[in-house]
């Protein structure tokens, strides 16, 4: 793909320069030159894609795959001589100065090469013009006024009155598991009907699962996903997970609904939920493609609907409806015209309005035109409406979208997931402080949410998007247009010489294999994804790692299959991303000698403690039963750290393990610090201590702090004083502690706080609120499981900047809102009411109150 060929080329490019730091003058220019002229080749891919000019296309990604090459190649090289230190460096630096001056020649050479291939291009262009086509400087849509954003919880569902019958059937009063399925073809609309149901419904059920089922997933899978979600205990899915689940739902009056399932995985599924013999009025919800697949024809309790397709008049209500602003008298012809060219299909219809309503009203013919032409090529109406939608999609917005297609189908994606996958392909960086990379893919994600190219699954609580997903249709259609355009590659053996993305799943059709010779290699493969499978991958990294010196990105993510990594992958030289996740992964220490790696990510039974010690890593994410030899080393000692480079550090206790206080102290450069399982004397220090030990926070440059506490143990903590107000740049702190523990204690903050959430604080002496309400930039207040006596609004000019406030579960005996009124810009107020709360919510309050409903989707 040209769009993400060129890009990578800039951003490396830019890489590149920062690298330098006043290097040689020649070296700067020639780097300048690829940044350049990629911009301005980049320009011309706009215009080019609408005039169909596919070879002029084509050789801008083949300049633009060359230079990232050559980028590759000799970058590595450059960068060391700059980074020449230590007492002998200096010989060091000497040493490689004849080897440079070789690098700097090749490099050179190869850039004057690059130059005549870019005149000929630009000679060869004709009447294709330069376009803007960059959507980086967009702002991320917030929903922190009082407009709610959309998602797919408040679309109308147009046409389905069978949602009726559906719902009837969910709130009867027969008592025995009813399985209701809702069957349709693709782009009908079954998860859409089937999630606004579950919804609405499930607080009229003791307890509720959602589970989109994946073919990656094996069945043990599935049954986690339902078993944490209904309440299983962590010990209880360790051994026996289904008599366990089995014997919790069957005392229970539980909704499960499952997304998109497949006959044997229901079969399975069958067996282990729904012959719990529940008689407590439980229902199973169930959509699927094939009317076979949704679930026993033996079960007198199972009720099957079906999802047609709109009739014109439904149609145009969807199409018409969706727009939000009636379009000109002069418009409606054309607009009925396409809306019958989707062929009834809601889906086909919601894309159409997606890719209007993101284009001049004067362009309304021309999308039509080209659905004329593409309705004689023998198309269904979908594939039709999404092969046009795409081509209309903006130039930088296409490979961002087909990304989605690298997942496996119903996966829930985080969007800093996505943040981290980009920055680490150079899809996007950081250019200066307007425009940081999670700035841009929240601003890609926003663009896309507002085609109906994807769906929202859950948001964070000023709005914007924490997850997504895509439907699995317009997911095969990614899958389809990356492997025609060659964006990525899906076990095809024969395209796996010029793969620079290379993906194995259990969909693939290739079985589980790597049948690679000497000739087919990946070599210039930058991404390697593998999911769900892996029995030959550890075979294919120990004889091939030392051949993929372009690859940057692997991620491993295998649920429960066992993978034993050899030793070999630390010859992947060129990793800076590693991802591994599955439940017996075999992580062997040798990673340690990963120079290049700035992203580790390790969720496993076993994790090396070498991974500690990593001072080049920037972001590490940890998690595991084990870490290191725990026979061997006293865990009161706790875990040390020293990672100087460290911005990011994600850490998951398990069975007592902690780090130790001293080990923040070699953590200089940490922006954001999570942590599960924290001790207390891990808060104690962080928050100075009783009494304050120290002026100056252990980190100073800290913006985002979230903190499990578990303090069941450590009855003298919670008469702590927890101080953070030193913390100058905090921004967002998160503080989560056992809500069983009475920790009554005095919180202080510092003042530039922009967002903070409680759990399971207890204050009841005491008004939680008091130390924040003259916060200037405190928008968000979260409070969970807390306790208080009051909540006081009351005197004016308190919290001047808060927007949202949270209350979930949270008993309060009193609200005080007087005649002066709420917080000037409070817009959402996001209620969950406490089982033993007494207090009224004031009317003033209840005017931005969210639904019950909705508090449940806003994270």
């Amino acid at each position: 793909m040209a769009e993400a060929a060129v890009a990578i080329a800039i951003n490396k490019a830019i890489a590149g320069k920062s690298l330098l730091d006043g290097g040689k003058h020649r070296l700067q220019e020639n780097i300048s030159w690829i940044e350049t002229r990629m911009e301005t080749l980049k320009s011309y891919l706009q215009d080019a894609e609408s005039k169909k000019a596919n070879d002029f296309i084509k050789s801008i990604k083949n300049l633009a795959e060359d230079v990232e090459d050559v980028l590759d190649t000799h970058l590595p090289k450059i960068e060391g001589t700059h980074r020449s230190k230590g007492q002998f460096g200096f010989l060091k630096h000497f040493s490689c100065i004849l080897g440079c001056g070789v690098t700097y020649n090749h490099f050179s050479l190869d850039i004057e090469e690059f130059k005549k291939r870019a005149a000929k291009i630009e000679q060869s262009k004709g009447d294709i013009s330069a376009k803007s086509c960059d959507v980086d400087g967009g702002k991320p849509k917030k929903c922190v006024d009082g407009k709610k954003p959309k998602n797919e919880f408040e679309k109308k569902i147009f046409g389905r009155e069978i949602t009726m019958e559906i719902e009837k059937e969910m709130l009867s009063e027969e008592k025995e598991c009813k399985i209701i399925s809702i069957v349709g073809s693709g782009g009908m609309g079954k998860t859409t009907v089937a999630r606004d149901i579950y919804h609405r419904l499930k607080s009229n059920f003791d307890c509720s699962a959602m589970v989109y089922i994946s073919k990656e997933w094996t069945t043990t899978d599935n049954l986690l996903h339902i078993a944490k979600q209904v309440g299983l205990g962590d010990s209880q899915m360790k051994h026996r997970i289904q008599e366990n689940l089995s014997w919790l739902l069957r005392n229970k009056k539980y909704v499960i609904f499952l997304d998109d399932i497949v006959w044997h995985k229901w079969d399975v599924l069958k067996d282990m939920v729904v012959i719990t013999n529940s008689i407590k009025g439980s229902r199973i919800i169930v959509t699927c493609r094939d009317p076979k697949d949704c679930g026993p024809k033996d079960c007198e309790s199972h009720k099957s609907f079906s999802l047609e397709h709109l009739s014109d008049i439904e149609g145009k209500k969807l199409f018409y409806d969706s727009m939000e602003e009636t379009p000109l008298p002069e418009l409606k012809e054309i607009g009925d015209e396409i809306v019958q060219n989707c062929g009834g299909c809601p889906l086909a219809i919601q894309v159409a309005v997606g890719t209007l309503k993101a284009k001049e009203r004067s362009s309304w013919d021309e999308v039509l035109e080209r659905a004329r032409m593409s309705q004689g090529s023998g198309n269904g109406s979908l594939e039709m409406m999404l092969d046009l939608i795409y081509q209309e999609l903006p130039t930088n917005l296409k490979p961002f979208f087909l990304y989605f297609g690298i997942f496996p189908m119903n996966r829930e994606i985080f969007v800093s997931e996505l943040v981290q996958l980009w920055v680490a392909e150079k899809l996007v960086i950081q250019a200066d402080e307007s425009r940081k990379p999670r700035k841009i893919v929240e601003h890609y994600i926003d663009e896309l949410v507002e085609m109906n190219l994807i769906q929202v699954y859950r948001r964070k609580s000023d709005g914007r998007v924490k997850s997504c997903g895509i439907q699995n249709i317009l997911h095969n259609f990614c899958t389809n247009k990356a492997k025609e355009i060659n964006f990525f590659c899906l076990e095809d053996t024969h395209l796996a010489s010029v793969a620079r993305r290379f993906i194995t799943n259990s969909s693939s059709s290739s079985s589980d294999q790597h049948d690679f010779d000497d000739s087919t290699v990946p070599r210039k493969i930058r991404a390697l994804f593998c999911f769900g499978k892996g029995r030959e991958l550890a075979k294919f990294i120990k004889n091939h790692a030392s051949q993929l010196k372009f690859l940057q990105l692997l991620i491993i993510d295998v649920g429960q299959i066992a993978i034993n990594l050899p030793p070999e992958i630390a010859d992947l030289s060129g990793l800076i991303y590693l991802k591994l996740i599955g439940q017996f992964i075999a992580v062997p220490s040798s990673i340690g000698r990963m120079k290049k790696l700035e992203t580790l990510e390790v969720r496993s039974r076993d994790v090396p403690e070498i991974v500690l010690k990593m001072k080049h890593l920037k972001h590490l994410f940890v998690s595991g039963v084990k870490v290191g030899k725990p026979k061997i080393r006293n865990q009161e000692q706790g875990l040390e750290v020293d990672l100087q480079n460290l911005e990011t550090l994600d850490f998951d206790y398990q069975y007592g393990y902690h780090l130790t206080c001293s080990s923040f102290k070699k953590l200089p450069n940490l922006k954001v610090l999570k942590v599960y399982g924290a001790e207390g004397k891990t808060l104690e220090e962080l928050s100075g201590g009783k009494p304050l030990l120290q002026k100056l926070p252990l980190l100073q440059k800290l913006e985002d702090l979230k903190l499990q506490v578990d303090l069941s143990s450590e009855s003298d903590i919670p008469k702590l004083e927890l101080d953070f107000s030193h913390y100058e740049k905090l921004r967002n702190i998160q503080l989560f502690f056992d809500s069983s523990v009475n920790n009554t204690r005095l919180l202080k903050f510092p003042k530039q706080l922009v967002e903070i959430t409680l759990r399971g604080v207890s204050l009841e002496e005491e008004e939680p609120l008091k130390n924040l309400e003259e916060f200037p930039s405190l928008e968000i207040i979260n409070l969970q499981e807390c306790k208080a006596m009051k909540m006081d609004f009351s005197g004016g000019n308190k919290f001047p900047e808060l927007r949202i406030l949270i209350l979930r579960d949270t008993k309060f005996n009193e609200i005080i809102v007087d005649e002066k009124g709420l917080p000037p810009n409070l817009r959402k107020f996001i209620y969950k009411k406490h089982a033993q709360q007494q207090a009224e919510v004031p009317q003033e309050l209840r005017n931005v109150k969210v639904e019950i409903k909705e508090a449940e989707y806003w994270a």
